[in-house]
């Protein structure tokens, strides 16, 4: 029985140090005190495994080595997981924080205790060998008294630093990674109980040596105390092993070890399959060394074991992996993208997208609430969120928005961020920044869990992709279309200009012309009425030259974007306006002049309808509300524009301020086709702002 268990605390520790090591996102101090303590202690099982194997009571050589060696890990480890608390517990990240001040001179005296017990055994030889310990023979060592000096220093600092540890857990300080208190709240019980653990067996192992001094005054023999030794050991090895799976659970419920933002739902699944493997080999190879079964049995007892579990393991990954595939199934489907844009139908592709994300929410995250809000330069394009559940009550839909536009507004990076708890989206919100190769095009906020559990990274992962892929697409669908409605008004007005231009030349200028050419054929020079009628058609032709599409507006040809912008304010919508303010930063005249001029022409007009919009609709129809604009221009590795005032604002979720079809969302279109793009963000009754961008 002490074997079996003796070789599953072996197994583990090994198994959770590996993990720890080589998972980890970053290998800071904190991460290697832990990977080397976990193996550590697999070092003394593994010693302790071989001591049992060979007959606790044989005195040779090879003993006496595993017997030291063991002890290593015995002196390091309690101070390691001392250290490995308080570096859980964020006593290194705020020199001024409680736990910092609380635990310096508990350090420092862990410190003196694990340097004295290690040149106790170093230097003065205070450890008794093998033989010695199990004879009782303890005269030679360094004592005080009859009681070794090694056998009173070890247990205080065993004790003590199981201690201070619990006092760490209990009173830890403020974390700084993301989610750090919930994954505090998901690992501190498990940690609580490896810690308890661990300061039973101080306890023991000090009754332990207590009661060994005594007996050895007694002259007990050495195969009584042997048995009690037994029992002794296999109490200490079922509470190491508690401590064990206590630790591994805290690792796995929020891998607090690794360095992970999130767990993986991978991780816990191979934890599970370790303790079957370390359960079911202990036990078999425990029984095989007991009885004593020749060495080929017991190796393929082994091969038996660890290919079948191993044949296992890649069953079940296959399994979750078919299962994983089934579940994105509905996102990897074709969005009948040419069948939209032939066949347009934009309720049904709008259905498509919120089924699928309602497949997401549903199915794969289990949760209870979520939106998809695009942003950025996908923001016009994609239009307004998604919600999860579609229908919402009217009566929290306005704070729901109000918490979305204040979420909106904050700086997203690529780390998920932790929300505060609210009433509309539960208690751990998380807010998921959704990106492209320019920029941020969106965010998903997810509520709570279903079964109030935390999300893995897996999941995290799977919710941007998707995310990104249905806003990459709604943004494609109607990008395309607006251009496809573009080049279809773009054919129809060159094709009506086209036959203006054949019908009057045709039916009009040429006959004109013939008639003028016989009459000055038969007239002498100077005839007025041929004069006349030359200067008519000169006039006819020129009216027809002016209906022609225009190559780019001649003011802004001449006067360059930022004097051409100021003049068709000032002569066009300076009177809407209580005050028109202009901020034009140094280098945007200079600069834009490298634009090209179909470049500058789409800049000019976004910004005059940007304008045309605010001295429309910036007041109610009647009233003589004043209303102020303010236009920035600036260069920032690009032209930057903000058409900003103060007039009655709108709901960007609600509706789109456009006024016709060369409104904000055919400008935003052929922003977004020269490289650029064109958001807007309102609040009612307050401000209404519209940005131009286009870096270079």
């Amino acid at each position: 029985m002490v074997l079996a268990i003796s070789i599953f605390n072996t197994i583990l520790l090994l198994w959770l140090g590996l993990t720890v090591l080589l998972n980890a996102e970053r290998r800071t101090p904190g991460v290697w005190i832990a990977g080397a303590g976990l193996l550590m202690g697999s070092l003394f099982f593994l010693n302790h495994t071989a001591i049992l194997s060979a007959g606790p009571l044989q005195t040779d050589a090879r003993m006496n080595l595993m017997w030291q060696t063991g002890w290593i890990p015995v002196v390091t480890m309690p101070y390691a997981w001392y250290l490995v608390m308080l570096w859980y517990s964020s006593f290194w990240d705020d020199p001024h924080s409680s736990i910092r001040q609380r635990h310096q001179i508990p350090l420092i005296l862990a410190t003196l205790l694990a340097i004295s017990t290690v040149g106790l055994i170093l230097i003065f030889n205070a450890l008794p060998s093998y033989n010695q310990a199990v004879q009782l023979d303890l005269g030679e060592v360094l004592a005080v008294g009859d009681i070794p000096i090694l056998m009173v220093v070890y247990p205080i600092y065993l004790l003590l630093c199981m201690g201070f540890s619990l006092d760490v857990l209990l009173h830890p300080g403020m974390p700084v990674r993301l989610m750090g208190q919930l994954a505090r709240q998901r690992a501190r019980p498990w940690l609580q109980a490896a810690t308890l653990s661990l300061l039973f067996v101080s306890l023991s192992v000090g009754a332990i040596i207590m009661w060994g001094i005594y007996q050895s005054n007694q002259g007990i023999s050495a195969s009584v105390f042997s048995e009690a030794i037994s029992i002794f050991d296999l109490a200490i090895d079922v509470l190491l092993a508690i401590t064990i799976i206590s630790i591994g659970q805290a690792i796995i419920s929020y891998e607090i070890f690794t360095g992970k933002i999130l767990p993986r739902q991978g991780l816990k699944r191979y934890w599970y399959w370790a303790i079957v493997l370390s359960l079911g080999y202990a036990v078999f190879a425990s029984f095989a060394l007991v009885n004593q079964f020749e060495s080929i049995y017991l190796i393929l007892i082994s091969i038996f074991l660890i290919t079948g579990i191993y044949a296992l393991v890649g069953w079940h990954s296959f399994v979750e992996k078919e299962n994983h595939l089934k579940s994105l199934r509905p996102f990897l489907t074709s969005q009948h993208l040419y069948d939209q844009l032939i066949f347009r139908n934009p309720e049904a592709f709008n259905r498509e997208i919120t089924n699928a994300f309602h497949t997401l929410c549903k199915d794969v995250l289990g949760i209870r609430q979520a939106y998809l809000v695009p942003l950025g330069i996908f923001g016009p394009l994609a239009g307004t969120k998604i919600s999860f559940p579609e229908r919402v009550d009217s009566k929290d839909d306005q704070g729901i928005e109000q918490e979305i536009h204040a979420i909106s507004t904050s700086k997203l990076g690529a780390v998920p961020q932790l929300l505060p708890g609210s009433k509309h989206l539960g208690q751990n919100p998380l807010a998921i920044a959704l990106w492209s190769e320019r920029g941020l095009i969106g965010m998903l906020i997810l509520g709570d869990k279903q079964n109030a559990g935390l999300f893995t990274q897996e999941e995290i992962d799977i919710a941007r992709t998707v995310g990104e892929r249905l806003i990459d697409s709604k943004a494609t669908n109607e990008l395309t279309h607006r251009l496809m409605q573009l080049e279809r008004q773009h054919l129809a007005e060159t094709r009506v200009v086209d036959q203006q231009t054949r019908r009057t030349l045709h039916d009009d200028i040429l006959p004109r012309i013939h008639s003028l050419m016989i009459k000055l054929s038969g007239s002498p020079a100077g005839n007025p009425e041929a004069v006349q009628e030359m200067g008519e058609i000169h006039h006819q032709l020129s009216d027809m030259m002016r209906n022609l599409p225009a190559v780019q507006d001649p003011e802004l040809a001449k006067l360059g974007l930022v004097e051409a912008l100021k003049s068709s304010v000032a002569h066009d919508f300076e009177h809407f306006f209580n005050t028109v303010t202009w901020q034009v930063s140094e280098g945007v005249a200079k600069n834009s002049h490298a634009f090209t001029p179909l470049v500058m022409n789409v800049i000019y007009h976004a910004t005059r309808e940007a304008v045309r919009n605010s001295a429309h609709h910036g007041r109610l129809p009647g009233s003589d509300q004043p209303i102020n604009l303010c236009i920035s221009m600036k260069w920032r590795d690009g032209i930057l524009i903000e058409i900003l005032d103060d007039g009655i604002g709108f709901n960007p979720a609600m509706i789109a301020p456009h006024a016709d079809g060369h409104g904000m969302s055919l400008h935003s279109t052929l922003m977004a086709i020269i490289g650029g793009s064109l958001a807007w963000e309102s609040i009612p009754g307050k401000y209404t702002k519209v940005t131009i961008n286009l870096p270079v």
